[in-house]
Formats: C-alpha cells, sequence, structure tokens
C-alpha cells in the first residue's frame, strides 16, 4: 500500500509539472519592417535636360518643410515658377510654369542625386541633377 501511495504522489507531483501554467509569456512579436525613408528635398541643386534636342542646364533650389516647401528653378531658358510641391516617400512632384508652357515634374532621390521626367503636353524630356 505504501508502495502504491508513494508512486501515486509522485505520478501526480510529475503531472503538475507537466500542466501549462498561466504565467507563461507569449512568443515574441515578429519584428516590424523598417519605416520607409522620407526625403528631406531641402537644398540647392544643379540639374541638366534636353529641350528640343538643346542641352539645358539650371539650379533648383527647396526650402521650407514637410507640407510647405517652396522651390525656385531657373535654366538656360529662363525661370521657372515652382508650385504644388508634393513628396512621397523619395519622389518629389511639382508643377513648373514656364512662360511658354505649364510642366508637370517628377524627380526620385537617390542620396544626394534625383532623376526623373518632365511632361509639358507635347514635349517632354528627363532630367536629372545633383546637390551642390
Amino acid at each position: 500500500m505504501r508502495r502504491i501511495a508513494v508512486t501515486l504522489a509522485a505520478g501526480l507531483a510529475l503531472a503538475a509539472c507537466a500542466r501549462p501554467s498561466n504565467d507563461v509569456a507569449p512568443p515574441p512579436a515578429p519584428p516590424q519592417p523598417a519605416a520607409a525613408p522620407t526625403l528631406d528635398p531641402v537644398g540647392v541643386y544643379d540639374f541638366s535636360t534636353e529641350v528640343d534636342g538643346q542641352p539645358v542646364s539650371g539650379v533648383l533650389s527647396i526650402s521650407g518643410s514637410p507640407g510647405a516647401y517652396t522651390a525656385t528653378m531657373s535654366s538656360d531658358i529662363g525661370n521657372i515658377g515652382v508650385r504644388n510641391i508634393a513628396v512621397e516617400g523619395m519622389r518629389l512632384s511639382f508643377i513648373g510654369d514656364h512662360p511658354d508652357a505649364t510642366v508637370f515634374i517628377e524627380l526620385v532621390f537617390s542620396g544626394d542625386s534625383f532623376s526623373g521626367e518632365w511632361d509639358a503636353g507635347d514635349t517632354f524630356g528627363y532630367l536629372s541633377g545633383s546637390r551642390r
């Protein structure tokens, strides 16, 4: 009888140890992906493009803060008024008002350089530039 009691006590002790506890921490959550970088476009950039097959160079100056950027753009073919500046991730887009046309510009930044496209209706092209 004593042997049965000892065996029973040992079995109960093992069962108590094997039972899951409410104090067990849940597994760690998977790591969250890093936030996508957001462009800080403030600075002065030299750029180049072609218009009607002719090389054009200029300067793009951007100041301000998110949601309130302002810019000026000047080139070999004149000044371009800049409006509707928008930043999304590493992309910068804006509308340029040149005396001869309204120009839609979209730039993609990588470090201190950018490349992009401009579209003035029936004329379009590519441009690239870098921070001074």
